[in-house]
């Protein structure tokens, strides 16, 4: 595998510390070395970490995160779809923003998206926040973040992380508000909130599955993630057996387009508008050809491919045992 440089990680630290350092000039020293030593070391190692990627469809062998991203769009107020591949045009006028979907809508690979565009682009400095992390976590929001900014490299100065955040050069990734377990919900909530309250000049995008309630969080714009259209349907798989099959790839879409769009399967389309139940469904294919009248025969499909996939790989053609209780 060639290595594919990430974003201008220096570039991008550098542009932001010059920027806070020209308003924080009695600690401009303290303020670059912070820089240096903490969040530019944070954004090479999540830079790499996203530039490439496993998904359903690649567990074996880490991918080029762009070869198998594809745009998914977001509904805002009055059903208006809002287009996600421009990160400038979603977050340009948008400071608070909740992104809601359901499992396997795309909301991960988005937040990757969010923060890679957001380097390369100089948008602000992305900070990833997994908040199921915080489940464990006995201090403050604030004092998680210097630890993840800086772990254990320098001497945490949490009073100079404090002033560079009141800059608002900052971009807020908290992913998974659903994960938060519900007997932390509650404080979890509050320090968002208040964490906001302070350090409101930078951005902040918050995602979650439906019915976890973050869409009652005061200032924010609640968008949920739209199903993929019949059109974008044919692209994904287009998109993604490129990649995935890669030779002969052309004749097996055009198949799977051609099963898709059979008036007989129209109402059993629905579960494909879903990026990863689609996955599924091209994994399965070529030993099931058909979309199944039911989920519970979908998902029996997956389950013989990937034990297929999983026996095929196994020394001296060794098959697992199947345990379908």
């Amino acid at each position: 595998m060639i290595p594919i440089p990430i974003p201008d990680i220096t570039g991008l630290s550098d542009y932001f510390k010059d920027q806070i350092i020209s308003t924080l000039s009695d600690v401009k020293d303290e303020v670059g070395h912070y820089f240096d030593n903490g969040v530019k070391p944070y954004l090479e190692s999540l830079g790499n970490k996203f530039q490439y990627t496993k998904t359903f469809l690649h567990r074996l062998d880490n991918v080029n995160f762009y070869d198998i991203y594809f745009h998914i769009n977001l509904l805002g107020s009055s059903q208006s779809i809002i287009k996600t591949n421009d990160i400038h045009s979603l977050l340009g006028s948008r400071q608070y923003l909740t992104i809601i979907g359901t499992a396997g809508s795309g909301k991960s690979m988005l937040i990757k998206h969010i923060f890679l565009s957001s380097i390369k682009e100089k948008i602000a400095v992305p900070i990833f926040i997994e908040l199921r992390h915080l489940n464990q976590h006995d201090g403050t929001l604030i004092e998680y973040i210097n630890e993840i900014l800086l772990e254990n490299r320098l001497s945490p100065n949490q009073k100079i992380l404090e002033r560079i955040l009141r800059k608002g050069k900052f971009l807020f990734l908290f992913d998974g508000y659903d994960e938060v377990y519900s007997s932390k919900k509650e404080k979890v909530t509050h320090e968002i909130s208040s964490f906001i309250d302070v350090y409101r000049d930078n951005k902040f995008v918050i995602t979650s599955r439906p019915g976890a309630n973050i869409e009652l969080l005061p200032r924010f714009s609640n968008m949920l993630v739209n199903d993929l259209s019949s059109s974008e349907i044919v692209e994904f798989i287009f998109q993604q057996l490129k990649s995935y099959k890669k030779e002969g790839f052309e004749e097996i879409a055009n198949r799977m387009k051609i099963a898709i769009n059979d008036k007989d399967n129209l109402p059993y389309k629905s579960y494909l508008k879903n990026p990863l139940l689609l996955s599924m469904f091209i994994l399965t294919f070529e030993n099931n050809p058909e979309i199944p009248k039911n989920r519970t025969r979908f998902y029996s499909n997956v389950f013989n491919a990937l034990c297929f996939q999983h026996n095929a790989l196994s020394k001296h053609g060794f098959k697992h045992e199947k345990n379908l209780d």
